[in-house]
């Protein structure tokens, strides 16, 4: 069955083709789209606090999310946590409350704080409580230092999907929320997007269970703004709701729905987005329909074709597959090649016969030409043909050829992996790649040995090898961003509730790893 949080993913069948939404009970809902029963954003409000641990309770990495290689809920993508937009030498960082108790009637809420350089470190120096339905999805920032604020319901805190709820034209009231908020706390516009949805005339898809078995990104760019991320289908012929992407494009000044669509990945189990080249580029990780590392450029009045930029070994809807998404930016100076997309897959092209673990796991690239949009996704041109790393794979019943480079060569060193890869464009055509090295003993035990930073051109050259900055987890759902010239993100600790900022920094042939806790 399909969970509807993390929590329930380890009870995914692991031979399962298709996600199925489980039951749960819960309160009872409205009928019909729009009539009440769901309930509405919390108000946003300043709050006068100036430390983190009167502010929140911060979701806690190194305690919550320890999941390695051969874990069964480490294929899937993670809700945001802890989002963080870098403003200058200032970070503004949105934070789920984790300490909340529901049982006791507390609602759920998240706060946006302003992290701002101090004696040597940082400190909070603005705090709001935002507009929250139940859960963040993403956080965005205006030219203008207004944000954009995502958040979405979690539906089994309040009623149960099944065949019948939601009906087959029944849009919800308080399903997605998209807020515009001055720094103050301001409410410049709010959107109940799936109502706002049905209100194109478009007919679209409703949005059904956000953020299941996936995650979502929130992005502003070019007077647009972009939200992707997961949701049910209406169930099928057997009752089944089947798990797939789904992109809005909204007009930023006035919140006013461009666009309902953008290209089908079912299952899209992860997600990455970033505005360029006049639209948001969107990469997705995708088990079944395509099973492909895929990606397209949409705006609020183009989209271009989807385009494959790996096709992952096994069978449609194996929902293992045995592949991390990393992330894809902008290549300046190439004349040919405008992108790099990166990744952690295994160099063996076979499924093992048991287990989720088919053979060490390395970081690779692949490169996509600057014209994409102009060539025909199917003859693969967009591709560069000619890294030297080959792969011929059977993708969804299909065989296939991916021309790849790998950076790193674990299966050299015994049973070793790259876990939870990020990747961060620093100027100049160079990259910051972290990942996570998590060690095997041959045995299916896997153990975390450290967070690891590299350098790469656009080429893929090494300019600074693989580095261990020491034993500071990644966020699995929330992203990596730069700062200073280097590469940094935010951990909670949720005993000491406090947050804290690494700051990965490049000096000539070296790199170093900074910590700034902020109580």
């Amino acid at each position: 069955m399909t969970p509807t949080s993390q929590a329930a993913l380890g009870r995914l069948l692991a031979a399962a083709l298709l996600l199925m939404v489980p039951l749960h009970p819960g309160c009872s809902c409205s009928g019909s789209g729009g009539s009440g029963g769901l309930p509405g954003p919390s108000r946003p409000r300043a709050l006068p606090e100036r430390t983190v641990a009167e502010l929140v309770t911060p979701f806690d990495v190194h305690r919550r999310d320890l999941l390695g290689p051969n874990d069964h809920n480490a294929m899937y993508g993670m809700r945001p946590k802890i989002i963080a937009q870098p403003d200058g030498s200032s970070v503004d960082v949105l934070v789920q409350d984790e300490g909340v108790d529901l049982d006791m009637g507390e609602r759920n809420r998240a706060v946006l704080l302003r992290l701002s350089p101090d004696a040597g470190g940082y400190a909070v120096t603005r705090a709001l409580e935002v507009p929250l339905l139940d859960h963040i999805m993403g956080l965005a920032r205006a030219s203008d230092g207004d944000y954009f604020v995502a958040s979405a319901i979690v539906e089994s805190q309040h009623r149960e999907l099944s065949r019948s709820y939601p009906g087959e034209n029944q849009y919800r009231a308080n399903v997605v929320h998209v807020a515009r908020l001055s720094p103050d706390g301001t409410v410049r516009y709010e959107v109940d997007l799936d109502l706002a949805r049905e209100a194109t005339g478009d007919e679209p898809e409703k949005l059904i269970n956000p953020m299941v078995a996936s995650t979502a990104r929130l992005e502003f760019g070019g007077g647009e703004l972009a939200l992707v991320h997961g949701i049910n289908t209406d169930p099928d012929s057997n009752g089944t709701r089947h798990q797939k992407a789904i992109t809005t494009v909204l007009r930023a000044n006035d919140g006013a729905v461009l666009r309902t669509s953008s290209m089908w990945v079912s299952h899209s189990f992860d997600v990455r987005l970033f505005h360029h080249g006049g639209g948001f580029m969107e990469l997705h990780l995708g088990d079944a329909y395509p099973r492909q590392l895929v990606f397209d450029r949409v705006s609020g009045t183009a989209r271009s074709s989807a385009y494959p930029a790996y096709f992952i070994k096994g069978a449609t809807g194996n929902n293992n597959t045995y592949t991390r998404l990393g992330g894809m930016a902008p290549i300046t100076a190439d004349p040919d090649f405008g992108y790099l997309v990166l990744f952690a897959t295994e160099r063996v092209t076979t499924e093992p016969d048991s287990g989720k673990v088919g053979g060490p796991r390395d970081l690779a690239m692949v490169r996509i030409r600057r014209d994409f949009a102009d060539l025909d996704a199917g003859e693969l041109a967009h591709l560069d043909a000619t890294l030297p790393d080959v792969q011929d794979v059977s993708s969804g019943g299909t065989d296939r050829q991916n021309h790849v480079l790998f950076l790193t060569n674990h299966g050299a060193t015994g049973d070793v992996h790259a876990e939870r890869p990020k990747l961060l464009p620093l100027g100049g055509d160079t990259y910051l790649v972290l990942y996570e090295r998590w060690e095997g003993d041959n045995s299916g035990s896997y153990e975390f040995t450290g967070v690891h930073a590299l350098v790469i051109d656009a080429d893929g050259t090494v300019l600074v090898a693989s580095t261990d900055l020491g034993a500071v987890h990644l966020p699995r759902g929330d992203d990596a961003f730069v700062l200073g010239g280097g590469g940094a993100w935010v951990t909670g600790d949720e005993q000491e509730r406090s947050l804290t900022l690494h700051h990965v920094t490049r000096t000539g042939d070296s790199v170093a790893l900074v910590s700034s806790v902020i109580r």
